[in-house]
């Protein structure tokens, strides 16, 4: 019966340094073995190491000095390796041997990722694969397990049904692998491709009851990327040529906040913030628990603004504050914020509030963001406003998926 395989032990070294070789002669090794880990601070450092090792190996020697310093923090012996190797031919192969070697325990666990996941793929987001895959799954999948024979193969082509912007075809094969390690993904289109009716989004060769299980899972994802990344390019080429970036918020489903947002930048928009943790962003609902002001008195925007740059876990962050007016934009801007967002303005107010604040403050001292009421109609109409910035909620929360159909055809016996 088709199910996730169980968590069991870690690789030898030995065994993924051989497998690494035999990827590099085009024989794909068992994947099967899910990644164990002996504590946090090792996943954490395997992560970070497989984002670079992984990042370099796929955009060459070019930027190998730039990915050392990626990991000078928190492994100055590894940065070093990385800009020894990165005048070299084949250095990223190298890189990986001399760290297994230099690592020791941790060597077990980073050839899994080096060999399982692309340079643009978290390895976090594993996890979410399997669980989104465990969802529609469940105890195995009755329907394939009794009528596909078990040692049948397929061919299955993911093709697109509307025209739009592709993201998150090479999660086709991902979510098969997790199925079929031995499965071999034939085509792929890069993130941002722009797609027709018609055009081959993926192909993916594998055991047919491994393709039929992940099919609902991998085109439920793919559209839904796809369809992030189609309206974004929508609303970035709305703007074209005002120097505005569109950018996402946090109105993101549940556990899919990655995707998404790997979406919107597939789509040429910006990310903003990915969480609560990254960014200081002071809203009305943060304002009502100040000191208590009189009535008809200004709202405490400039004890905000010192508060955040008080604390020691904000006051190093960028720090953006939501305003209701030109006055309280100015005051935020004079009170050292460094990004002033402009909430449900209508352009006029915009561009007045743009023209006041950039009459005391530049660009580079602080920056200015419409957000509220945003759609493809108007928004032209917010970027020749001046601002530098657009937040679109729509981007995620209202995206049609874009159409794509997954086909099959039985591999000869």
């Amino acid at each position: 019966m088709m199910t996730l395989p169980r968590a069991g032990p870690a690789r030898p070294t030995s065994y993924w340094l051989g497998a690494l070789k035999r990827r590099a002669a085009r024989d794909d090794p068992d994947l099967s073995e899910p990644l164990v880990w002996s504590s946090e601070a090792e996943k954490r450092a395997a992560m970070k190491f497989f984002n670079a090792a992984l990042r370099a190996e796929e955009s060459g020697l070019r930027q190998a000095h730039e990915l050392a310093g990626d990991v000078a923090g928190w492994d100055p012996e590894l940065a070093e390796v990385l800009r020894l190797y990165g005048n070299e031919e084949g250095w990223h192969q190298r890189l990986l041997a001399e760290f297994l070697e230099r690592i020791g325990p941790l060597g077990e666990t980073i050839g899994t990722l080096f060999l399982q996941l692309p340079p643009r793929f978290d390895g976090t987001q594993l996890p979410r694969l399997r669980a989104f895959l465990a969802e529609d799954l469940g105890s195995g999948d009755v329907t394939a397990d009794a009528v596909v024979p078990a040692d049948a193969t397929a061919t299955a082509r993911l093709t697109a049904k509307g025209a739009g912007v592709v993201c998150g075809a090479d999660l086709v094969e991902r979510v098969v692998r997790l199925l079929d390690p031995a499965a071999i993904a034939e085509e792929l289109l890069a993130d941002g491709t722009g797609v027709r009716p018609g055009s081959v989004v993926a192909v993916v060769r594998g055991r047919a009851r491994a393709l039929l299980a992940a099919e609902r899972t991998l085109l439920n994802l793919v559209q839904r990327m796809s369809g992030v990344a189609t309206l974004t390019r929508r609303f970035v080429d709305a703007v074209a040529g005002t120097g505005a970036a569109i950018l996402d918020t946090r109105k993101t489903a549940p556990g899919l906040r990655p995707f998404d947002k790997r979406a919107v930048a597939a789509g040429g928009g910006v990310n903003h913030r990915a969480g609560l943790w990254d960014l200081v962003l002071v809203k009305s609902n943060h304002l009502i628990f100040g000191a208590v002001p009189r009535t008809g008195a200004p709202r405490p925007i400039e004890a905000a603004i010192a508060a955040a740059r008080a604390a020691p876990a904000s006051r190093s962050l960028q720090l953006e504050i939501e305003v209701f007016d030109v006055d309280e934009a100015l005051r935020a801007a004079a009170a050292g914020a460094d990004l002033v967002l402009l909430d449900n303005f209508e352009p006029a107010r915009v561009r007045e509030a743009v023209a006041t604040v950039r009459a005391h403050h530049s660009r580079e001292q602080v920056g200015l963001e419409a957000s509220g009421g945003i759609t493809l109609e108007n928004v032209r109409a917010f970027a020749e406003a001046g601002v530098d910035r657009i937040s679109v909620g729509a981007l995620t929360h209202s995206a049609a998926a874009l159409d794509l159909s997954l086909s099959f055809a039985r591999a000869p016996v």
